[in-house]
């Protein structure tokens, strides 16, 4: 836990990174917004009767009145909203070496990774051609070496026109002695290629998917019973879970995510998320346990 005095240097620090990321996106805004209303200032000056001109007539205030409630609106969002970058770049590094620090642990914290991920399609979860966008991985171990990953992602596959979220949500990754495939889910089916999947239909209360023709073993029920038990908590809205050889994959996707934007941070409110970055890492533990315990 972070002690008062802890906190009030994170905070001031927090609320100069706000500040100052916030006049650098209003200065954007601003310098669009002008642009803007110069090219228009000399479209008049060089077309003086353009507003009489059909189609311009019509597509000039259509158009130019879209444009600039987009960049007033940009304006007050950049002037009033709150960026979550700070807490992401700032704020979840300190919880992360206090942690560290107080569990005796070395774990790896990266905001925004800018590399190809490839979890998802080897996991086989959620959509394949799916986009991965992260916000935070943090990588470790645990005291008997098993590595796990953990990252806060979205993702995403677009047709040109629209956007389609497949995932938003937090999704861990840990390293164990597994050699069979296994899916646990509350929506949709596999997406794991190469592998056929048969639905266990005797269980009616969640999805449940082994490998074509083979029954549930009573390592299988163990994952069962870890994926009810986490449903049983009201947080979450959706739980994913993929057993592959040499790997667990497990996507929860939240009501309200925990450790997202932070409007107000406070002292309770940092101690708080302290504790929910500790508690993803009890669950790595609890998941890699049920690998032991059969």
């Amino acid at each position: 836990m972070f002690i008062k005095s802890e906190f009030e240097i994170i905070k001031k620090a927090y609320d100069i990174q706000l500040k100052g990321r916030s006049k650098k996106v209003l200065k954007v805004w601003k310098i669009c917004f002008a642009s803007f209303i110069a090219l228009l200032g000399m479209l008049f000056l060089i077309v003086p009767g353009i507003m009489k001109i059909t189609p311009f007539m019509y597509l000039i205030p259509i158009y130019g009145g879209i444009i600039i409630v987009v960049l007033i609106v940009g304006v007050l969002i950049s002037k009033y909203g709150i960026s979550e970058k700070p807490a992401f770049e700032y704020v979840y590094p300190e919880i992360y070496k206090k942690i560290n620090f107080d569990e005796g642990l070395f774990l790896e914290y990266t905001p925004y990774e800018k590399i190809k991920h490839t979890f998802n399609k080897e996991g086989g979860l959620y959509n394949r051609f799916s986009r991965v966008s992260t916000k935070r991985h943090v990588k470790g171990f645990m005291s008997d070496q098993i590595e796990f990953d953990i990252y806060d992602a979205t993702l995403t596959t677009s047709n040109g026109k629209s956007q389609t979220v497949h995932f938003n949500g937090v999704y861990l990754i840990v390293k164990v002695n597994t050699n069979s495939y296994l899916q646990v889910r509350t929506k949709s089916s596999p997406k794991l290629k190469g592998i056929k999947f048969n639905r266990q239909k005797e269980i009616e209360d969640i999805k449940v998917f082994t490998e074509d023709e083979k029954q549930l073993l009573n390592t299988d029920y163990q994952y069962i019973n870890f994926v009810k038990k986490l449903l049983s908590y009201e947080e979450y809205k959706h739980i994913e879970l993929s057993v592959i050889p040499n790997e667990l994959h497990l996507g929860l996707t939240y009501i309200k995510h925990p450790a997202r934007k932070q409007k107000d941070l406070t002292f309770e409110k940092i101690n708080n998320i302290m504790n929910y970055f500790k508690n993803e890492i009890y669950l790595v533990e609890s998941l890699a346990n049920i690998n032991h315990i059969i």
